[in-house]
């Protein structure tokens, strides 16, 4: 089951990802959209390493304010 939740929350998040323009790809709102969100606090949950590389490209590229701390 975990494995099926880290997989959705990976294809919300390709499908979700914001443009340089920080609008979503897909619903077209200004970001972070609601499901983007959700598959981001599953990928934190089941996928800690993805969710920290994202949050850091995001992060670098200025669509993300700060990242969170490492957790360890």
């Amino acid at each position: 089951m975990t494995g099926d939740a880290a997989r959705v929350a990976r294809e919300d998040v390709r499908a979700h990802l914001p443009t340089r323009l920080r609008v979503c790809r897909t619903c077209g709102r200004a970001t972070p959209c609601r499901p983007f969100l959700r598959a981001l606090t599953i990928l934190d949950r089941h996928d800690p390493a993805k969710a920290r590389r994202l949050r850091t490209v995001l992060h670098l590229s200025g669509l993300w304010s700060a990242p969170l701390p490492n957790r360890t």
